[in-house]
């Protein structure tokens, strides 16, 4: 019996020195830490439910105290509630304002208070967008960010703004830095160009509270909807296959020019579509011992043409598919005792394909150089396939 009893005070004794540890701790709670108010929601009545939160202590119980500043400057008891939980929802009326938490501990005393944190309540107004400024990202431009302003009403010190994608293939633009005035949102966005989608943006801002309002119409495009270019090359021309060169007897013409108008109407990221025409004439004059082989050929063709973009638009390579008409203008054989034979003009229908590479000096200026290889067709002549080499300069407008 004597053991049962000292078991039992041991174990009395192992409690109350538990609970004397308890209370300790809490008598001597460090201070109390609140986090910064950024939660809040707003509620079926329209009203805006701040939601002030603190870490946790071991306290038995919390008390939040809040003040207001008056119109003198004075801070003011505003509300005081006591929870168990480590944070209050409350409905505050714009103004300015401060709050602290005090932990209690198990004798109802408080052990640990946090510092005043200040805090400002907005009138919950809808933002009114006006305006905005520039109207459009012009992917061409070169920029890697852009700054968006937008003016309106309502706007205030925390006001946020960002761009959505109509498509809804893409996360919300958000912006780098804000700076915010009076009337006006001044936002650096970033620009990502591996995430960038062409079409119309929405810009929206928000106030807090979750009050927000949206304006559609801003742009993500080229800098011209539509591209016109022409050029001008020199075009030496090397004889390939058939029998029509084997008359003038020469592995190369070195005088010719080619002139090019094209238009690309569908440009999107991945490269532009479009159309090229294409005109050409080249000297085939050769000369012999005996005689003279003069002859000019005249060519022009239709070709589609797609455009791929490089270093940040600043280079482009240019793929080009067409047929089209070549004719042999002045063909004649000049003797050297000074006779001459008849003219005569044998025309082919033609195909052709090529590529160029056009770099930009300056703006729309653009040097280019290519390589193209033409078929002559069955015609009333000789069929024959050349290779044109052309080194040149072109104007896009």
């Amino acid at each position: 019996m004597k053991g049962i009893r000292a078991d039992k005070t041991g174990y009395l004794k192992r409690i109350f020195f538990c609970l004397l540890l308890f209370l300790l701790r809490s008598l001597s709670l460090k201070a109390q830490e609140t986090e910064k108010p950024e939660d809040y929601r707003i509620d079926a009545g329209g009203n805006l439910v701040q939601i002030l939160r603190w870490s946790r202590v071991n306290a038995y119980f919390f008390e939040v105290e809040i003040e207001a500043r008056n119109e003198q400057g004075e801070w003011v008891s505003s509300h005081k509630e006591r929870t168990e939980e480590i944070f209050v929802e409350i409905i505050l009326v714009p103004g300015m304002y401060r709050w602290r938490v005090l932990s209690y501990n198990v004798l109802g005393r408080v052990a640990a208070s946090s510092e005043w944190v200040g805090l400002r309540i907005y009138p919950a107004h809808d933002p009114v967008i006006s305006d905005f400024d520039p109207p459009a990202y012009f992917v061409d431009s070169r920029l890697d960010e852009f700054t968006l302003t937008v003016r309106g009403s309502n706007l205030t010190g925390e006001t946020k703004i960002y761009l959505s994608d109509k498509s809804g293939r893409r996360r919300p633009w958000e912006p780098l830095s804000i700076e915010r005035g009076e009337d006006s949102i001044q936002a650096v966005f970033p620009v990502y160009r591996n995430e960038l989608v062409l079409g119309e943006y929405d810009i929206i801002i928000t106030n807090p509270g979750g009050l927000s309002t949206t304006m559609t119409g801003f742009k993500v495009s080229f800098r011209q909807p539509v591209d016109y270019a022409v050029s001008l090359a020199f075009t030496p021309v090397l004889p390939f296959s058939g029998s029509l060169f084997k008359e003038y007897d020469q592995n190369l013409y070195p005088r010719g020019l080619t002139g090019r108008f094209s238009i690309v109407p569908f440009k999107r990221l991945w490269g532009g579509i479009g159309g090229e025409l294409t005109a050409r004439i080249l000297d085939l004059t050769t000369k012999d011992e005996r005689f003279t082989l003069n002859g000019q050929m005249l060519l022009f063709s239709a070709n589609a043409l797609y455009l791929r973009w490089f270093r940040d638009y600043t280079m482009n390579a240019a793929f080009h598919l067409g047929a089209g008409f070549a004719s042999l203008l002045n063909m004649r054989f000049d003797h050297k005792d000074g006779a001459q034979s008849e003219q005569f003009a044998p025309g082919h229908l033609t195909l052709g394909f090529g590529g160029s590479w056009q770099w930009f000096l300056w703006r729309d200026l653009f040097l280019e150089t290519g390589l193209d290889y033409t078929q002559l067709l069955i015609g009333s002549g000789a069929p024959a396939g050349f290779l044109s080499l052309t080194a040149g300069v072109g104007w896009r407008f």
